[in-house]
């Protein structure tokens, strides 16, 4: 962390999400004193939200209308709204993608007190962006990621209460909790490993060997790595690279020749299922 903090964290509940084959996870939060579902996402750093005159956008369960406590920030160069106001475009790994509308306004996370960050309002969202009942996103990558130069969102949470600058999240089938300012604390019930430089602002660790059966498939860490894994929250994709997805489907098919399948068949049907 930046600095020592006696703050407690700020925790949230999560909500899994299951939406086009993905899996994703949401939580709850108050922007400008309306409560929006926002889908958790480690894989890019900008917090934007659905706005209520949104020019193209699917029905959402929770528009956003800028109060009287936000302000529009206004822009002298790159792109911007025909009245002077900055907007930005991003792009996701699954293809969709928003174009917004930038605000400043108050944020709550959890039991936060409210917190003056970047908000943007969605002018446009592409096909897939987010199912009906989530929102918008929350980004919670680095800075270096963000589509403004502006701190994100945890950026101004860490500097107005004085938490630790971290976060952790606690990934469960059907929801977890996500905990800014603090987390885990190192037990031999966890096993850490430290992020990669974040030179593009992705949250990147470094595999160094991957097992099937038991057996460590014989490849070294370039090619298992392309500067690193990314840790995407917003995704249940992975992806691998070329040598490493060859030998590894390799050692799965390898595996599965091995299995005396009428043996596991006929195990199988000796089990009595409950189907209540």
């Amino acid at each position: 962390s930046r600095s020592s903090s006696t703050h407690s964290p700020f925790v949230l509940p999560m909500e899994r999400v299951r939406f086009a084959s993905r899996g994703q996870y949401q939580v709850p939060l108050d922007i400008g004193g309306q409560i929006f579902s926002m889908m958790v996402d480690t894989g890019s750093a900008d917090l934007a939200v659905v706005l209520a005159h949104c020019e193209s956008c699917a029905p959402h369960r929770q528009l956003y209308t800028p109060g009287r406590n936000s302000t529009r920030v206004l822009c002298n160069h790159g792109p911007s709204h025909p009245r002077g106001q900055c907007t930005y475009h991003v792009s996701y790994a699954d293809g969709s993608g928003v174009e917004t509308a930038v605000f400043e306004d108050l944020v709550s996370f959890g039991s936060s007190p409210p917190v003056r960050t970047i908000v943007g309002g969605v002018l446009v969202e592409s096909e897939g962006f987010q199912p009906p009942h989530v929102d918008g996103i929350w980004g919670l990558g680095f800075r270096s990621l963000a589509s403004t130069d502006s701190p994100t969102a945890v950026d101004a949470l860490v500097a107005a209460t004085g938490i630790h600058d971290r976060y952790s999240l606690c990934l469960r089938p059907h929801g977890g909790e996500l905990a800014l300012g603090g987390g885990p604390v190192p037990s031999v019930h966890y096993q850490w490993t430290k992020l990669v430089a974040p030179a593009d602002g992705f949250l990147t660790v470094w595999l160094h060997q991957v097992r099937v059966g038991g057996r460590t498939l014989h490849l070294n860490e370039e090619d298992l790595n392309v500067g690193g894994v990314i840790v995407d929250s917003g995704s249940s994709a992975a992806l691998l690279t070329h040598a490493l997805y060859a030998e590894l489907s390799a050692a799965v098919v390898s595996e599965c020749e091995a299995v005396d399948v009428e043996a596991a068949a006929l195990q199988l049907s000796s089990i009595d299922v409950d189907e209540d």
